[in-house]
């Protein structure tokens, strides 16, 4: 299963497009991916471990935006520390960056400041 998720995020990682509605709940980014599978990363405290979960039986990430019973959240974990290969840590970092990226806009901000470099007299 280990190799199968690492494919999975290296996927994400390929398609960022794909990457959507992300929120920030506390110090975990929440997001979807292809309209339909809701998911979250974060750093763990301990140096160079990631953690990302997957959410069945979810189809938004706004229902992460009030108060949820995390008693009655149904959720996978998957550690890098646990999978334990180097690509896992990277892949996970990799796509933690790129949810970073999406929260804050900063596709739409790198191309406008590209196009000024094609644009430029």
């Amino acid at each position: 299963m280990s190799a199968r998720i690492v494919q999975a995020i290296n996927s994400m990682i390929v398609h960022p497009e794909k990457i959507t509605s992300v929120i920030l709940n506390d110090e975990e980014y929440i997001f979807c991916y292809k309209d339909k599978y809701i998911w979250s990363i974060r750093k763990d405290s301990s140096p160079s471990n990631y953690l990302l979960f997957y959410y069945p039986n979810r189809t938004s990430t706004r229902e992460f935006e009030e108060f949820i019973d995390w008693d009655e959240v149904n959720f996978v974990t998957y550690s890098s520390q646990e999978i334990g290969t180097p690509e896992a840590r990277s892949s996970m970092a990799e796509l933690l960056t790129i949810v970073q990226e999406k929260l804050h806009g900063l596709d739409e901000v790198l191309d406008d400041i590209i196009s000024d470099a094609l644009f430029s007299p």
